[in-house]
């Protein structure tokens, strides 16, 4: 498949360029001006960049751009956000002679051309040409749990063939799949059923007979195994010998010891930036709140942060005053009915998250980690979710892994996972695939 990718983005990277130099002699004719051509060359690099790396964002190379309705919308945000993207960039690098006009005529030149080109190599070379079969082994219980959280989930590349089970895996339970054997027959059914991948949910038990797996399924047969927190919590396996024997180093590395005081400066700094830039804005939330429903615009309540401390986390309040007098404590709900008018528009766009900003520069925050919790489910949490506390390790964030790829309805132990894997696999590099799949959150409001 990444064969195929990479023919995609080369012909996208022509495409773009193409685009703008349409633009150009739809606005000015044949006889482009020299110097506001070259106000785009210079930056001709930067803008390829930003409308690929936005097609990535808003999937235009997923499933997404293999069905014309679905690649309609996805390319619509991609370069729609690149447009505004590029107006910034010309404004901030001062190049006043890369004509906004330009850049607004473009935004319909590269769509026609993105859009038209990918139905037609989605026709000749399709990045998906099959749907992913799949076959889940191992126990009842694990599978039925499994199958009911991915099926909350849409899956559009892959398709579930069947099940295989323990053959002392609680045999009571009906799985809602297809069973199509025991452990023993899955090298007969990869030939038979082609599969292309192996999902093994039952993490207490799978070590047993992962390896028979290895050594029985097809080269190109992939398999992966559900996580617990063990395997999430030993981070990335380091080789390592005493004397002449095979040792694997569980210890885990942490990011660079400058990575968290840069963290922190652009923390501020962007925190700054951003209720600056971001006061009309909050402006207007503040008078919609009012007007929407009586009691306070800010809503303030304790959560635990870094370390197990209680912090005053402070949002725009998007839901009822006293949502809680006749429930008490209860978490947050997609399609919550408490939620105001005004407050579900706050919560789609993540506009109520704009005043957590100030415990970012007050230190209590980062723009990204783990959501911080309430004390009451916290508590709750410990004794029910191993390994919970860990979490608390590094400071609570804005944003992250488990709200970008999550839900309101996510479970708090899947979003733990989520939550552990950022912690032990802390860059930049996630950070800013985080940031860019929020940002696409915050223009096109599929808000977690």
């Amino acid at each position: 498949m990444w064969k195929r990718k990479i023919i995609y983005y080369i012909v996208d990277i022509l495409l773009i360029n193409i685009g703008f130099y349409f633009s150009f002699i739809i606005r000015f004719g044949l006889k482009i001006p020299y110097y506001n051509f070259s106000a785009y060359t210079s930056l001709a690099l930067v803008v390829t960049i930003i409308y690929i790396a936005s097609n990535y964002v808003f999937e235009v190379y997923d499933v997404k751009g293999q069905k014309a309705e679905d690649l309609f919308e996805a390319l619509f945000q991609a370069v729609g956000f690149s447009t505004l993207l590029l107006i910034a960039l010309a404004f901030i690098a001062r190049k006043f002679s890369f004509p906004r006009s330009v850049i607004l005529i473009s935004f319909i030149i590269n769509y026609v051309l993105l859009f038209f080109s990918k139905v037609l190599l989605s026709k000749i070379i399709p990045l998906f040409p099959n749907k992913e079969r799949i076959l889940i082994v191992g126990k009842r219980n694990d599978i039925k749990k499994f199958l009911e959280r991915v099926k909350s989930s849409e899956l559009k590349r892959e398709e579930i063939v069947g099940c295989v089970v323990e053959t002392n895996g609680n045999n009571g339970d009906n799985v809602n799949c297809t069973i199509l054997g025991e452990v023993k027959d899955i090298p007969h059914l990869i030939k038979e059923l082609h599969i292309h991948r192996i999902v093994v949910v039952s993490t207490s038990s799978y070590r047993t007979y992962t390896e028979n797996l290895h050594n029985n399924a097809e080269d190109n047969v992939r398999i992966d195994v559900l996580p617990g927190i063990y395997e999430i919590l030993i981070g990335k396996l380091q080789f390592t010998t005493l004397g002449d024997v095979p040792l694997i180093r569980l210890t885990r590395n942490g990011p660079p010891p400058w990575y968290d005081t840069l963290k922190r400066i652009i923390d501020v700094v962007a925190s700054l930036f951003i209720l600056i830039i971001t006061f009309p804005l909050s402006l207007l939330a503040i008078i919609a709140i009012k007007l929407d429903s009586k009691g306070p615009v800010i809503f303030k309540q304790k959560r635990v942060g870094k370390n197990g401390k209680f912090f005053t986390i402070y949002k725009f309040r998007t839901m009822v005053p006293n949502a809680e007098a006749d429930t008490g404590a209860v978490l947050a709900a997609k399609n919550d009915p408490r939620t105001t008018r005004i407050g579900r528009i706050l919560r789609r766009y993540r506009i109520d998250e704009i005043p957590q900003l100030i415990n970012v520069i007050r230190g209590e925050m980062s723009f990204i980690g783990p959501r911080p919790e309430r004390p009451e489910f916290v508590e709750r949490f410990k004794h029910q979710i191993e390994n919970y506390d860990e979490r608390h390790s590094i400071k609570p964030g804005i944003t992250g892994l488990a709200q970008v790829y999550g839900g309101y309805d996510t479970p708090p132990d899947i979003k733990l996972k989520y939550d552990l894997f950022y912690i032990y696999n802390r860059s930049f590099a996630l950070d800013l695939k985080i940031l860019l799949l929020t940002v696409r959150t915050l223009f096109f409001g599929n808000g977690h």
